[in-house]
């Protein structure tokens, strides 16, 4: 007990360290400090072994809300309060999380390169997206049996090109191949209100990849991809225009450089044919729950899971996001002094 008021007492004070410095990660210790099993990989398989018969919608399941944020760099500035992992998505997943929260962007603006998409949290940027998705991917085929929901979105004002989008969804569909749910699957025995882990591994599915639709409204060569489905038609023109929109009704006409894209509403289920990916909402009811007052945040997930515990069809994520926030002018000497944290997860302790 005297160790654990002592790390209290070193949290803070780091804390108010990062403070006074910019919000530099660097100040804030690198080790978990909420006690969690060090190795939890298999808590799903073992249920399965004795109770095939289970629902996955009736499973409390872990999950870690921006989940890659631990490979954003602790000198960038306001680190401190964008980590929110302080443990890699392996690791993670090795220690129980099963729905992953990956938040990415463009690190280049107007690239066109795989490589140059990152993990995001508003204005910082952390490591490749190519790196998350071999993490999940070694977790997977080292525990097959396991099962995990990974949520992909793109940040607001970090825009991927649509060279990019293409590129991520193929390697989505590429990384984990047969092992994804499908369209197929979800038209045929994939119902979230009566799949069980048991048909799970039945059918050897092990991860369900859902996307944001922010991610998927856009043009590539002579087709859109698009949730709410689009199909183009490529027609040439002389135009010496940088960029042009007339918006009728729902015709979208672009013209740029020497071309016009007509962009017309056609099937709304495309990316989820071809790639495998689905509309996060048609699965999954979000809440964030921002506040810094555990008691708020505790009364808050009660009533949201009292107004959606019918909705059986969906799976109800609900998020203990416990935002930092300095609150009024009163509150900065406690940050500046050491009596008050701004670091998450000591707010998260809280609870």
């Amino acid at each position: 007990m005297s160790s654990f008021v002592h790390d209290d007492h070193i949290d803070v004070v780091c804390s108010a360290l990062a403070v006074n410095c910019c919000q530099f990660g660097c100040f804030i210790q690198n080790s978990p400090r909420i006690p969690c099993a060090s190795e939890n990989h298999d808590w799903m398989t073992k249920l399965r072994e004795n109770l095939p018969s289970k629902r996955l919608r009736n499973l409390v399941i872990p999950g870690t809300h921006d989940s890659a944020s631990v490979t954003i760099s602790k000198w960038s500035l306001f680190a401190a309060v964008g980590l929110c992992q302080n443990i890699t998505v392996g690791e993670q997943l090795r220690r129980g999380a099963r729905y992953i929260d990956i938040r990415i962007g463009s690190g280049v603006a107007d690239s066109i390169l795989m490589e140059d998409v990152k993990v995001v949290h508003g204005i910082l940027t952390g490591g490749k997206f190519v790196d998350i998705l071999e993490e999940v991917d070694l977790f997977l085929c080292d525990n097959p049996g396991e099962f995990v929901v990974m949520e992909v979105v793109l940040e607001n004002k970090r825009q991927l090109t649509p060279e990019q989008r293409i590129k991520v969804l193929k390697l989505i569909n590429s990384t984990f191949g047969d092992r994804m749910v499908t369209k197929d699957d979800d038209d045929s025995w994939f119902n979230l209100k009566y799949v069980t882990l048991g048909e799970l591994a039945e059918k050897n599915k092990n991860i369900l990849v859902l996307l944001h639709e922010r991610i998927c409204g856009f043009c590539h060569e002579e087709i859109t991809f698009g949730m709410s489905g689009t199909h183009c038609v490529l027609l040439s023109v002389v135009s010496w225009f940088v960029f042009t929109f007339i918006s009728i009704s729902n015709i979208l006409f672009t013209t740029k450089h020497q071309f016009v894209t007509l962009c017309v509403t056609k099937d709304a289920d495309r990316v989820t044919r071809e790639f495998n990916c689905h509309k996060n909402e048609n699965y999954m009811r979000n809440k964030w729950h921002n506040t810094m007052d555990p008691q708020q945040i505790l009364s808050s997930n009660e009533e949201f899971l009292e107004t959606y515990c019918k909705h059986r069809g969906k799976l109800l994520n609900s998020q203990f996001v416990m935002t930092p926030a300095f609150g009024g002018v009163e509150n900065v000497p406690g940050l500046l002094f050491g009596m008050k944290s701004l670091r998450p997860v000591s707010l998260a302790r809280k609870v």
